[in-house]
Parts: structure tokens; C-alpha cells; sequence
């Protein structure tokens, strides 16, 4: 297909007529007007840009101008180390040499114009230009504060207009062939890293130069959903950004997600300090979410920090959460149900019946176990027993004793439709123990459990299940480590695959004798 670049005439100057109308559409007045200082045309060294982007797609170059990029670079002079260093290596080089900023100045005016020159001719920014835009705004803040400490003057927190309506255009433009009008996130894509190798002030710098303040505040992708953003950081975006902590995405995730998925109880303590809401109505609850992720340590946490065991507005409450899949790790349900109950939450119906399930699933999944394969399982499955048999009777739930009498009897009720995936539920049946307990089933089971998700949009379960289990076993087999490249392919190829229909004690008994005769390698 054509695609149509939008060129000023010869001798002209840029205006919404001969700009895309994605760039027309997104970009203030000033924009076009080469007069005005904050253009990104608005220099010689902007419009002369403008002029060359122009050429380069007049003789056919492609849309990522890492050629143009590469060339800009070079003719500057300007080390490629101080353009990618930290804003303390760029004013350490121009203190050593202060006839450097010149060039450096006038590279990131290019580096601007040459992304939104990209914009205004294609609509679109490629993701390279930017990175490179971004960058070059970025070195344009450093001198600017550079500036201001030279001159004896303050250095001011917030950024210039022209830069932060810059940053906000480009991070916000499409990327070529996407009709996309937004990116996933304004941080970068190492902002763990960086907050491992940068100080406070330098994480500060960069939030401020991609606009990250309130208006953003919620994505599951900015800087509170970090427990690595250092807490000078976060309270920095909460006091002068006007961040709100009780923002949720749509998922829902808030501030406490992360913090409680990876156990970090100091930021726990630390969000409730800045005033985040510990006792929250709905799905992000974070009490809710820690019985559900089975975090005892952190549940306790919770209501040390004043959660409500017992929280209006949730549903299904804590305990049942934590009950409804008790089988994912027993002894970690039996020591959640434990703290629950002493900070005063009530046994309910539904509570019992989410054990009962739970216990009945439990029973279920021994049954699938041929002798050999029960033997093998056993320490495990003892502890996992044992807790159970606890839970029940902390809640005063009678194991049903007709329960394996009934699976055999009935086994295709038992197993249910395309919704009752056994063996999502096995998999929790079998990492089930000990933190910490080495388990050769759980990689490769977790893998079927999350391929299988995919098949459940109809035709026989149970043969797809089977086929994604052989398609997994070959490849590890072969001594390849499972990846998304593995993982894209097995994706496509199990739908063409065509075998007879496996039972399901079958399926489990033949996945379960290779995996304990073969190790298991597996990325994430």
C-alpha cells in the first residue's frame, strides 16, 4: 500500500495544510510557525532538519532514520557516551570543556526537529526517533539546569513549556502502521535498573522530562507500581506532582499491588504513611489481594497497619479468596486462615463451602495418581494433607466420604466442560507445600495450565489439552529451554494438530511419568 508523506511546497514553510493531519490535530499553533523559539522549527537548526527528513523520504529512506540519526551524531562532534550518559557525566564533561555545549545544544535542537519532522510528514514517530527524541529533550533540560548553576541561579524543578509539550506530542504519537494514538507507558523500559543505579534526584529528572504527574497516575505501568522507586520518589510524586495512590487501573491494580505480589512490606508501610487506603471497597482490596496471591506475612502486615479483616464493599471477602483455591499452597492458606480469624474475621457459609471445594479438588487429584506417581508425590502431598485437614477442622468442615466413591463413579461430571481446567488445578495441588520445596512438576505444569487457556474457546478439551502437553514435552525434551519464540510456535501449530482423544487420567499419569524421568528446563 502507498503511503502518502506530507512535504511543505518548495520555498514554503510549514502549516496544518501540509503537515499530516494526525500531527495537524496534535500539535498547538506554534508548532508551525518558524518565528517562534519554541517550535521545533523554530531555528535554523530545526527548519534545515525539517528540510533533510524531507529529502531522506524523498529518496526512499525507511521510517526507524537510524541512518540520519547516525550521520546528525557524527557531524556534531559530541561523544557518543556524553549524548548517552547520565545528566552528571554530561555536566561533568561540559564543566572540563565548556566549548562542547554549543554542539550539544544545537545536536538535541536536531534531534527534536528530526522526530517531529518525522511526525509531521509520515503521522507517525518511529519507536527509535523516539528514544532519540526523548533523549534530546532530556539533554536539553540538563543544560538548561547547567545553565542556571553556572549563572549562581536556582535550578528550577519544573520544565520549560515548549519542552514538556514536546514530550507530551511524542510519547503520545503513533508508531508507523499503527492507528494507535497512545504509548503503554512514559517510563523506560529499565526503570527497575535504573532505580538500582541512580540517585533520587536523577530519577526525579527523568519523571519530570516524560511528564509523569497526576494526570497519568494509575497506569499499572508508571513509577508507584515499582516497589524498586525509592521512597524520596514516590513522596516527590504524591506532594509536588499531585499523585493519587488510590487510583486504580482498570484491571483493577493500585499502589499495593506489586508491593503485595512480591512480599514487600516496608513500601506496604510506606503507602499507608503517604495515605493510601489500606481498607479500599472492591477487587484491589489489598487485603483481598494478599490472601488471594497467599502472602501470610503480608497479610499480617495488613492488619498490623490497620486492615479490616472483615472489609466492607469486597466480595468475595478475604478468607474466601484465600479458601477458593487452597490447594495452590495448603500450608500458606492454613496460615492466612489462622491470622484472619485471630484479628476477629467470622466463619461463614460461603467460607466453609470454599473449603469444601478446595478439599474435594484435593481428593480428586490423588485419585488421578496411579501408585508409582503417588509414591513420587508423596512428602509433598502429606504436607498439603495436613494442613487441610487442619483448615478443616479450624472451620468445622467434615471431609466428604463419599467424594472418591463419587469421581470414579462418575468421572466425566467430575471433570467437567471447557471451563473446569483439572489441570490448572493439579498444578496447584502440586506446588503445594513448603516455600522454597524444589518441585520438577511445577515449571512445566504452570506452562500447560497457561497454554490451556487458550484452548478453551471450544472442540474437544481434553485433546487439546493433550496435544499442548506433547508439544511441550517435545520441545523439552530436545534439551531446549522453553521461550516465546517455542511458545509462539506451539501456539501455532496445536490447532492443525489432529490425534485421537485422551482420557484424562491418561493425560495426567503420561505427563507426570515423563516429567519425573526427565529434567526440566524452562524460561520465563
Amino acid at each position: 500500500m502507498a503511503v502518502t508523506h506530507w512535504f511543505d511546497p518548495p520555498g514554503g514553510v510549514p502549516s496544518p495544510a501540509t503537515s499530516h493531519p494526525v500531527f495537524a490535530a496534535a500539535v498547538p499553533a506554534w508548532y508551525h510557525d518558524i518565528t517562534d523559539p519554541r517550535s521545533p522549527f523554530g531555528s535554523p537548526e530545526g527548519i534545515g532538519m525539517l528540510r533533510r527528513v524531507e529529502a531522506w523520504y524523498t529518496d526512499g529512506g525507511g521510517d526507524d532514520l537510524s541512518g540520519l540519526r547516525d550521520e546528525t551524531g557524527a557531524a556534531s562532534g559530541v561523544p557518543r557516551e556524553v549524548w548517552l550518559g547520565s545528566d552528571g557525566n554530561i555536566q561533568a564533561w561540559l564543566n572540563a570543556d565548556e566549548t562542547g555545549q554549543a554542539g550539544l545544544r544545537e545536536l538535541a535542537t536536531r534531534m527534536m526537529a528530526m522526530a517531529m519532522a518525522q511526525f509531521k510528514i509520515t503521522g507517525a514517530v518511529h519507536p527509535g526517533m523516539e528514544r532519540a527524541g526523548g533523549r534530546a529533550a532530556w539533554v536539553k533540560v540538563v543544560l538548561r539546569d547547567w545553565d542556571d548553576h553556572r549563572r549562581g541561579e536556582e535550578v528550577a524543578d519544573e520544565i520549560p513549556e515548549d519542552i514538556a509539550s514536546y514530550l507530551r506530542i511524542l510519547r503520545h504519537a503513533p508508531e508507523p502502521g499503527s492507528t494507535l494514538g497512545h504509548r503503554p507507558s512514559l517510563l523506560p523500559d529499565d526503570w527497575v535498573g535504573l532505580c538500582r543505579t541512580m540517585n533520587a534526584e536523577e530519577l526525579k529528572r527523568i519523571l519530570r522530562v516524560r511528564n509523569v504527574d497526576a494526570t497519568l497516575w494509575g497506569s499499572r505501568t508508571e513509577a508507584h507500581m515499582f516497589p524498586e522507586t525509592p521512597l524520596e520518589v514516590l513522596r516527590w510524586l504524591v506532594e509536588t506532582r499531585g499523585a493519587d495512590l488510590d487510583r486504580c487501573h482498570e484491571q483493577p491494580t493500585s499502589a499495593f499491588h506489586e508491593a503485595i505480589v512480591v512480599g514487600a512490606t516496608t513500601r506496604l508501610r510506606e503507602l499507608v504513611e503517604l495515605g493510601a487506603d489500606i481498607n479500599r471497597e472492591g477487587e484491589a482490596n489489598p487485603l483481598a489481594i494478599a490472601c488471594r496471591e497467599r502472602r501470610p506475612e503480608v497479610v499480617a502486615t495488613l492488619l498490623d497497619l490497620g486492615a479490616d479483616p472483615d472489609p466492607s464493599g469486597v466480595s468475595p471477602s478475604p478468607l474466601v479468596e484465600c479458601l477458593a483455591g487452597a490447594t495452590r499452597d495448603l500450608p500458606a492458606t492454613l496460615a492466612i486462615t489462622r491470622t484472619l480469624l485471630d484479628a476477629g474475621m467470622p466463619v461463614t457459609r460461603e467460607a466453609r463451602a470454599a473449603l469444601a471445594r478446595s478439599g474435594g479438588a484435593f481428593e480428586f487429584h490423588r485419585g488421578l495418581l496411579r501408585p508409582g506417581l503417588l509414591a513420587a508425590c508423596l512428602p509433598r502431598l502429606e504436607v498439603a494433607e495436613d494442613a487441610l485437614g487442619q483448615l478443616n477442622r479450624l472451620l468445622g468442615v467434615a471431609p466428604d466420604p463419599t467424594w472418591e466413591e463419587r469421581i470414579w463413579e462418575n468421572r466425566e461430571e467430575t471433570l467437567g466442560g471447557p471451563d473446569c481446567d483439572q489441570l490448572d488445578h493439579l498444578a496447584e495441588l502440586l506446588c503445594s507445600g513448603r516455600p522454597g520445596d524444589p518441585n520438577p512438576l511445577e515449571d512445566l505444569l504452570s506452562h500447560v495450565s497457561d497454554l490451556c487457556l487458550i484452548v478453551r474457546h471450544g472442540g474437544d478439551w481434553v485433546r487439546q489439552q493433550w496435544l499442548w502437553v506433547k508439544r511441550i514435552l517435545a520441545i523439552l525434551g530436545s534439551g531446549t529451554p522453553l521461550g516465546p519464540d517455542q511458545l509462539t510456535e506451539a501456539r501455532a501449530v496445536a490447532w492443525e494438530l489432529v490425534e485421537r482423544p485422551e482420557g484424562m487420567e491418561r493425560l495426567v499419569s503420561l505427563t507426570l511419568e515423563w516429567v519425573l524421568r526427565n529434567p526440566v528446563t524452562v524460561c520465563r
